[in-house]
């Protein structure tokens, strides 16, 4: 177990030990998120310039997943537009999918930092012949860049037919609004007592 130290970055599940968890440091900018229960970390990486945190469902194998939740940050480059960055990856998806279809869920202002969340459906993989259905999230921190991901492998299909139901796109909407950055100021608050 890591020893309880204070991070800019705080990423619950992934380096929070239970002092961190239950007693957050009320200064400094953090990312507040955790896998859904029962998830498994599959994959980290802590460096003085960036974080990531992989994690599948707790019954799959880290060879054979179905779904894939990552929180990644890195210090903040310059000039960097959270709506700009998602186009990008929905242009780099783009170029490994038989067809790409991606829209734009929300744009704005969360927590009081800048924030994009989109929605990519790739119809087959060019590499494991697959779909892949992809939900966003970039905040553009003061200190951080982060990018949440959640990636979903489903069976290939048509465009507008997907392998996954609006409603449970709707309740991976609501997981990802939980997922927020603050650092205990009056404009970017921290939830009270543990996250969820």
């Amino acid at each position: 177990m890591l020893p309880c130290r204070v991070h800019i970055l705080v990423l619950l599940g992934l380096l929070a030990t239970n002092c961190l968890a239950a007693d957050p440091v009320e200064h400094g900018e953090r990312l507040i998120a955790q896998p859904p229960a029962g998830w498994q970390s599959v994959f980290t990486l802590d460096t003085e310039r960036s974080r990531l945190a992989e994690f599948i469902p707790g019954a799959e194998d880290k060879g054979d997943w179905t779904a894939k939740i990552t929180f990644e940050s890195f210090i903040k480059p310059d000039a960097s537009d959270p709506i700009v960055i998602l186009l990008k990856e929905a242009d780099r998806y783009r170029q490994k999918c038989k067809f790409l279809q991606h829209f734009n869920l929300f744009s704005g202002e969360e927590n009081g930092y800048p924030t994009s969340f989109r929605l990519i459906m790739c119809g087959a993989s060019n590499f494991s012949g697959k779909g892949e259905v992809l939900m966003l999230k970039a905040i553009q921190g003061d200190e951080y860049f982060y990018i949440l991901k959640l990636l979903k492998r489903v069976a290939a299909f048509e465009p507008h037919e997907p392998d996954i139901t609006e409603g449970e796109i709707a309740e991976w909407a609501i997981y990802f609004k939980r997922l927020i950055v603050c650092d205990g100021s009056e404009g970017h608050a921290c939830p009270q007592g543990k996250s969820s």
